[in-house]
C-alpha cells in the first residue's frame, strides 16, 4: 500500500471521515481488499488509499495483507470495535429520523399540555415553534394552572397525557415518588433559583445583588398560589396579597416594595414593562432562596400516541437553564 512507516507516533491532523472508518470495517468484514471493494461498489485502489489515509490519520498500522487476505493488527482491533459501534448507531439514527420525516405529514391531532403559566411562556418561546414547524398537522392546546403546588393532583385528576410543573426543590423528591406511584413519569426538566423583583425606581434597584440586610427593609407582595409567602421572614413585612401576578408585578412597578420569582415564570412580564422592573438576586453564596425545580409529567411513552411521543421528544430539547 505504498506506506513508508507502519508505526509513527504521531498521526496527521486532519479529521477523520465516517467513509474511512465504514470503508476500514467493510474491509476487516469481508477479509479482503477485493471483497470489500465490490460490496462498496468502489474500486480497489480506492479503497486502499482510503484505509491507507486512516492508518495515516491515526498514526498506526490497522491492517496487514496476509496469503489468505487481510487482518487488523491489535490497534486495528480497538479501531474496528469502536468503528462498528459507531456505524451501528449511525444506521439505527438514519433509520429513526427517515422514518420519522415520513411520517411527519401523517401525524395530525390534537395534544394537550397541562403547565404552570410560566411554563406556557417558556414553551411559546423555545419548543412550541419548532414543534409546529416540525409537525404542521399537530394542534398544541396548553392548559395553564395556576397553582403549582396542585399542579400535580390536578394533571392527575384530569386524566392528562403530558405536563410540565414547578416546585420547590426540597420536596421535588417527595412529587417524583407520588408521580411514580400514581403510574406517571416525573423527568427532571432543570432547576432556577428564585429571585428579587424591584421597581426600577426604588433606590435598591441598581445594586448587582442585595444582602439579607437589604430583604429586611423591603416589604413583600405576592399573589395567592405564589411560592413568595415562604420567604415572607426575610422580609420586613408583607406589604399587599394580590389576586394574580400581573397585578403583583404592576404593583412593584409603582412602588417600593419587592417580589420573589423565578426568572422564568415572568418572561413575559418583564417584556411588557420594558425596563419599569428588574430582577436582582441575593449576593453570593446566600442559600436563603431554595431552587425552585421544573419537570415534565406524562404516562409512560408507551401509552402516549404517536403524537404526544414527538411533542414529547421536541419538548426535552429545551430544558430550563439558570438565567
Amino acid at each position: 500500500m505504498g506506506r513508508k512507516n507502519h508505526h509513527r507516533e504521531k498521526g496527521r491532523s486532519g479529521m477523520i471521515r465516517f467513509s474511512q472508518l465504514l470503508n476500514f470495517v467493510e474491509t476487516v468484514d469481508r477479509g479482503s481488499f477485493s471483497a470489500a471493494a465490490r460490496s462498496l461498489y468502489v474500486s480497489q485502489s480506492a479503497l486502499s488509499q482510503s484505509v491507507a489515509g486512516l492508518e495515516e490519520d491515526l498514526g498506526a498500522e490497522l491492517i496487514r495483507r496476509t496469503r489468505n487476505g487481510v487482518r487488523p493488527t491489535y490497534f486495528g482491533h480497538l479501531v474496528y470495535g469502536e468503528a462498528k459501534g459507531l456505524i451501528t448507531s449511525f444506521r439505527r439514527f438514519e433509520t429513526e429520523i427517515r422514518g420519522l420525516l415520513s411520517e411527519r405529514g401523517e401525524l395530525r391531532g390534537q395534544v394537550r399540555i397541562q403547565c404552570t403559566p410560566g411554563a406556557e411562556v417558556y414553551l411559546s418561546e423555545t419548543a412550541i415553534p419548532e414543534i409546529r414547524s416540525a409537525f404542521p398537522g399537530i394542534e398544541l392546546v396548553l392548559l395553564p394552572t395556576t397553582d403549582m403546588r396542585r399542579g400535580l393532583e390536578s394533571f392527575l385528576s384530569s386524566g392528562g397525557q403530558l405536563g410540565i410543573g414547578a416546585c420547590l426543590d426540597d420536596s421535588w423528591e417527595e412529587l417524583r415518588d407520588a408521580a411514580g406511584k400514581a403510574g406517571m413519569v416525573c423527568e427532571f426538566f432543570g432547576r432556577e433559583r428564585p429571585r428579587v423583583l424591584l421597581g426600577s425606581r426604588n433606590p435598591l434597584a441598581g445594586e448587582k445583588a442585595l444582602s439579607r440586610e437589604q430583604l429586611s427593609g423591603l416589604d413583600l407582595v405576592y399573589y395567592t398560589f405564589d411560592l413568595a409567602p415562604r420567604y415572607l421572614p426575610l422580609f420586613r413585612g408583607s406589604a399587599a396579597r394580590m389576586p394574580n401576578k400581573e397585578s403583583v408585578v404592576r404593583l412593584i412597578a409603582s412602588t417600593d416594595s419587592a417580589g420573589v420569582f423565578a426568572p422564568s415564570s415572568i418572561r413575559r412580564e418583564m417584556s411588557e414593562l420594558r425596563g419599569r422592573v428588574r430582577l436582582l438576586p441575593l449576593d453570593s453564596g446566600d442559600e436563603a432562596f431554595v431552587p425552585v425545580v421544573h419537570y415534565l409529567i406524562h404516562k409512560p411513552e408507551e401509552e402516549l400516541g404517536r403524537e404526544e411521543q414527538c411533542v414529547l421528544q421536541l419538548i426535552r430539547f429545551y430544558p430550563y437553564t439558570e438565567s
